[in-house]
């Protein structure tokens, strides 16, 4: 989360130029599937609110992206027959903004993340090593 991202310097560059992006979807590590109970891992401020198994896809954005967190997850839910789930928190959440994304809320154009939590698999397990 810096400027020397390259999405950090391409939002900026949109943003000079006053380019119209109505919408930036991060498809981040998706391929992760694990049904079993407690492998899908959270801070604790969302254990209580999300499954505890890895087995959907994730719609999640900050607060400013929240409409288009929406429509995106409900188009997905619409036509695919496959879990979602949906957070819109605070951008200083760490875990909802830790990628390409963040760099595009940074100069306020509605951005989202669509992952399947695989990186959260990651913390899980660095966490227990």
């Amino acid at each position: 989360m810096t400027e020397k991202m390259g999405s950090w310097q391409y939002a900026k560059r949109c943003r000079t130029r006053n380019e119209n992006i109505v919408a930036m979807v991060n498809l981040e590590m998706l391929g992760y599937y694990n049904d079993a109970r407690g492998s899908q891992d959270y801070p604790p401020v969302l254990k209580s609110i999300y499954p505890d198994t890895a087995d959907f896809v994730a719609f999640a954005s900050n607060v400013g992206s929240g409409a288009l967190t929406r429509r995106c997850a409900a188009a997905f839910r619409k036509s695919v027959r496959f879990p979602a789930e949906m957070a819109i928190l605070p951008g200083v959440v760490p875990e909802v903004a830790w990628s390409d994304h963040w760099s595009f809320w940074e100069f306020d154009y509605g951005a989202i993340i669509v992952s399947d939590t695989a990186i959260s698999q990651v913390v899980m397990l660095a966490r227990k090593a």
